[in-house]
Formats: structure tokens, sequence, C-alpha cells
């Protein structure tokens, strides 16, 4: 008797090994399946079509958009970030849930824009503008800023009432004087020259906003339209991280749902140095 009660011990304790490890292999194994949700902003439509799929864990899907008549893809948008506008075809891993937006413009008003690269964002399905959507605009800036500007800007810039010494100054040339002309940047009647780069505004559609960080800390946005300075001062609230680093960035916004609305998804930095 006590023979068989010493070799049944053993083999007790072997099968609470392997129950308790079979209970925690599917811990350590990623879920699936995962859904992709396509939507279509502008007229065109993607393939495959817009609304939601279902993948397997781990599966890699290709997206292509086809712009309609009279309309080209502009840029992807993956879970609320902007990214891939030189690829109409995206690949996304489904590691997890995805909302995928694909952005159409009408041609004529995007024709005079120059080409962006953002080879990771097509190639993975990933990257967006550094810094966090939740990042907060430290409050102890200053704030100048012309009257118009005060008066199109009242929802946002409310609690920018700091004692600090950094300023932030938020307006154009026409309401701020500054000599742009030092930091190679000029405005010019509906568009903007950076260097040897021209870009061209169309009132209340696109417009453009030019950062500058300047080494004592204060800022300044200008916009080429009062469109173009909103778009810098949304930006900047949402991406001051981003600046770290930087002395100049270029903003471009494009009225992508045609509602007249400057919108933070609708904005995105090209150049930067």
């Amino acid at each position: 008797m006590l023979r068989k009660i010493s070799i049944l011990g053993p083999v007790v304790i072997v099968v609470a090994v392997l129950l308790s490890l079979i209970a925690y292999v599917p811990k350590t194994v990623a879920s699936g399946p995962h859904t992709l949700e396509i939507i279509v902003v502008g007229e065109g439509t993607t393939l495959p079509p817009p609304g939601i799929h279902s993948y397997d864990e781990g599966q890699v899907v290709t997206v292509r958009a086809e712009p309609a008549e009279g309309y080209v893809f502009y840029q992807w948008e993956i879970d609320g970030k902007r990214v891939g506008r030189n690829s109409p075809i995206i690949r996304i891993e489904m590691s997890e849930d995805h909302l995928l937006r694909a952005l159409f413009v009408k041609e004529t008003l995007v024709a005079p824009l120059k080409s962006v690269s953002s080879s990771e964002g097509d190639e993975k399905g990933a990257g967006s503008m550094a810094g966090g959507a939740e990042w907060r605009f430290p409050m102890d800036y200053r704030l100048v800023a012309g009257e118009i500007d005060l008066s199109l800007n009242g929802d946002l810039i409310g609690d920018l009432k700091g004692n600090g010494s950094r300023v932030l100054y938020l307006g154009g040339p026409m309401a701020i004087p500054f000599p742009w002309g030092n930091y190679n940047v000029s405005f010019q009647e509906c568009s903007l020259v950076v260097a040897d780069d021209r870009f061209n505004a169309v009132f209340g559609k696109r417009d453009y906003a030019v950062i500058l960080i300047k080494d004592d800390g204060d800022i300044r946005i200008a916009g080429i339209t009062r469109y173009g300075t909103r778009a810098g001062l949304i930006w900047l609230l949402k991406e001051y991280e981003f600046l770290v680093g930087k002395d100049l960035i270029i903003l471009e916004w494009i009225d992508l749902n045609d509602n007249g609305e400057v919108e933070y998804w609708e904005i995105s930095p090209i150049v930067e140095w």
C-alpha cells in the first residue's frame, strides 16, 4: 500500500503541471480575428470596398484607393493618424482592430501641391506625426496676437494667459510685422515661399502655416490667411512635443470634408528643419 502511494504522488504532480501549462498557453497566444473598417472621405472607393472586414491575427492586408473622375487620392488616415500620401496602396498588419480612411480631394485643388514622402506609412500602414494628441500645451506662454486672430480663435486661446518669459505670437505678417526674410520665408499674395519652394493657398480650401521656434523659446505661428493661422494653432496645441529639436515647420491644411472648418485631422506637417 505504501508503494502504491509513493508512485501515485509523482503522477499526480506531473498531471497537475501539465494541466497548468495547458491552461497557460492560450493566454500567451495573440487572439484574432481583427476587424478593419474602411471609410471613404471625398469621391472614390477602395479595394476591398468600404465597410467592415475581418482578418486573421497577423494577416497583412493590402488596400488600394481608386478615385472617382475629377478626384485624386490624397492620403490615408489610419486610427486617426494621417500617413502614406505618396501611394494609393497601403499594407496593414492585422495585430489589432483598425479604422482606415481613404481621403480623396478634387483634382483642381491639389494640383499645385508638392509631393511629400512617407515611405514608412506606405509600407507598414503605420507612422504618424510625432507627439501624442493628448499632450497639453504649456500654459505659461504669454500670448501676443492680432485682433482678428484673437476673435477668430477665442475658443482655443482662452487658457493662454500665462505670465512666463516665453511668448506665443499668433498672426501673419499683416497682423504682427516680423522680418520673416531673415529665416528664408516670404509671404506673398495667396502664397508662401520657403527657400525655393512655393506653396499656394486657396482661400477657405487650402492654406499653409509657418511655425518658427526661436532659441529663447518664443514661438511664432503665421498663416497665409486666417485659416492657416488657425490650423497652426490647432496643430500646435495638440503636437507641442513635436517641436523638440526643430527650428521651423510648415503645415498644410486642406478642407478634406468640404465643411469650411479647420479640423485637426486635416492638418499635417510637410516641411521641417
